[in-house]
């Protein structure tokens, strides 16, 4: 059984055999995990294959520094977190900000009731102050006739 692709090609890629196998595990052991296969198409239906192939195609590489690997790895999930952390702030700031904008109007919306209020029992008041004053007036005329006639 010949494998594809072959071990040669595969060297000229990867500086040993133990590197080869070991970067072909951890991908294969990904890929099984549900990682996102990096070419479109396999010939190969196993993991390991898929793997192989990956690094064929040189979508994967081998990292001769894999401390320095782990730590470009923390550094983007801490880089995630952060940004998630920053859209968490400003989703809470526009909340908030909503939040104030819905109390003035609301706070508004109690005052111009409350004017309205005020308005109609002035008027009202208004309106009784006229009728007093229109009836005083006719009392007064009434009285004015009745000197004059006297």
């Amino acid at each position: 059984m010949m494998l594809k692709p072959s071990i040669d090609s595969l060297l000229n890629q990867i500086n040993s055999k133990y590197s080869l196998v070991i970067l072909a595990s951890k991908r294969a052991h990904e890929l099984d995990a549900g990682a996102k296969a990096t070419i479109d198409e396999f010939e190969s239906v196993k993991s390991v294959g898929q793997a192989l192939e990956e690094i064929e195609a040189a979508t994967i590489v081998n990292h001769l520094n894999p401390d320095l690997k782990r730590e470009q790895v923390r550094l983007a999930v801490e880089a995630k977190k952060a940004k998630a952390e920053q859209e968490k702030r400003e989703l809470e700031d526009k909340m908030r900000q909503e939040q104030e904008r819905q109390a003035k109007q609301a706070r508004l919306n109690r005052e111009a009731r409350e004017a309205k209020a005020q308005l109609e029992a002035e008027t009202k008041a208004l309106t009784e102050a006229e009728e007093v004053v229109a009836e005083a007036v006719e009392v007064l005329e009434e009285i004015v006739e009745d000197t004059l006639e006297s």
